[in-house]
């Protein structure tokens, strides 16, 4: 967010406030150790037409995504134009998707004898580019043995991120389709959003499940395709990931608190911070956390 990157773009209040935080932030000889954000919450404010307003707590998720996507459209970016925003975050995905249940692409609908360019197919694949993957976690189960009623459900982080190796098959009943992903392109910064939050019959509820995640060397090699792993992207000395920060979410839906951890580079201290509360905490907390959001960093790679 250096100014002269932006400047000749007819700069918004969003991205002026906001670059000018950072830049106060990482500043090594700024006078004060601290900085006020109240400028970008109110240029945030007037952005989202206050969908997002000050002192009002809000989904992380639904914010973030409109914050990076709102960021791009100021510096100039679209679809096919570029900007810091995707260079930094944006990944791509591809999507193998298979019409009904239980039939091979060869068994597509078609009489045998129909030339091959009149043969319909069942397969169709869709290459998509990302910000944030959006990871489904495993129901708690609904009946318990007496024992276990005290017991925290836990599941490693990659049960959930098997939805990308290529392999799994998610199944939509309503379209009557099977659907594969895998990872094309990963980005130097990957964001996961794990789905916590939804909705039953009636009202909205917590999945309370404990998702174990490793806080340093995230292997995503088994999510990406060769063309990732050959060094299609530009950002790939490796596929081990590191993590940058930790949302997580205390308490029941609609009355609980959010929370977000971040490692201090300098020792690899952790930190726990909530509105203007900050402390110290140890990894092993951070990864039994009800984590909600996170971000890691790709080891050894600077965006351009």
């Amino acid at each position: 967010m250096i100014e002269s990157n932006y400047a000749h773009k007819g700069v918004t209040p969003l991205v002026s406030t906001f670059g000018e935080l950072v830049r106060k932030m990482w500043n090594p000889r700024s006078f004060k150790a601290h900085v006020s954000p109240h400028e970008v919450l109110q240029a945030i404010s007037l952005a989202s037409n206050k969908r997002f307003r000050i002192g009002v707590q809000g989904d992380p998720i639904e914010f973030l995504a409109w914050f990076l996507n709102e960021l791009h459209k100021d510096l100039g970016g679209s679809k096919r134009v570029g900007t810091v925003i995707t260079d930094a975050f944006q990944g791509i995905v591809k999507k193998t998707t298979t019409k009904g249940f239980g039939i091979e692409e060869e068994e597509a609908p078609g009489r045998p004898d129909d030339p091959p360019a009149e043969r319909k197919t069942n397969r169709e694949e869709q290459v998509s580019p990302f910000l944030f993957l959006s990871l489904e976690i495993p129901p708690n189960p609904v009946f318990t043995e007496d024992q276990d009623k005290n017991v925290i459900n836990q599941v490693p982080l990659f049960n959930c991120l098997a939805k990308f190796d290529g392999n799994t098959e998610t199944i939509t009943t309503a379209r009557q389709e099977t659907s594969k992903y895998v990872i094309k392109k990963l980005p130097q910064y990957l964001i996961l959003h794990l789905k916590r939050f939804y909705k039953n019959q009636w009202f909205m509820e917590k999945n309370t499940t404990i998702v174990n995640f490793p806080v340093k060397n995230l292997e995503m090699k088994p999510y990406t395709s060769q063309l990732a792993i050959s060094g299609a992207s530009p950002f790939l000395p490796s596929t081990k990931y590191n993590l940058l920060a930790n949302v997580c979410h205390d308490g029941q839906y609609g009355t609980g608190t959010y929370k977000v951890h971040l490692p201090c580079k300098g020792n690899e201290q952790w930190m726990e911070m909530q509105d203007l509360l900050v402390k110290d905490t140890l990894p092993q907390l951070v990864s039994l956390s009800e984590a909600y959001i996170q971000v890691y960093e790709l080891k050894g790679s600077q965006v351009a």
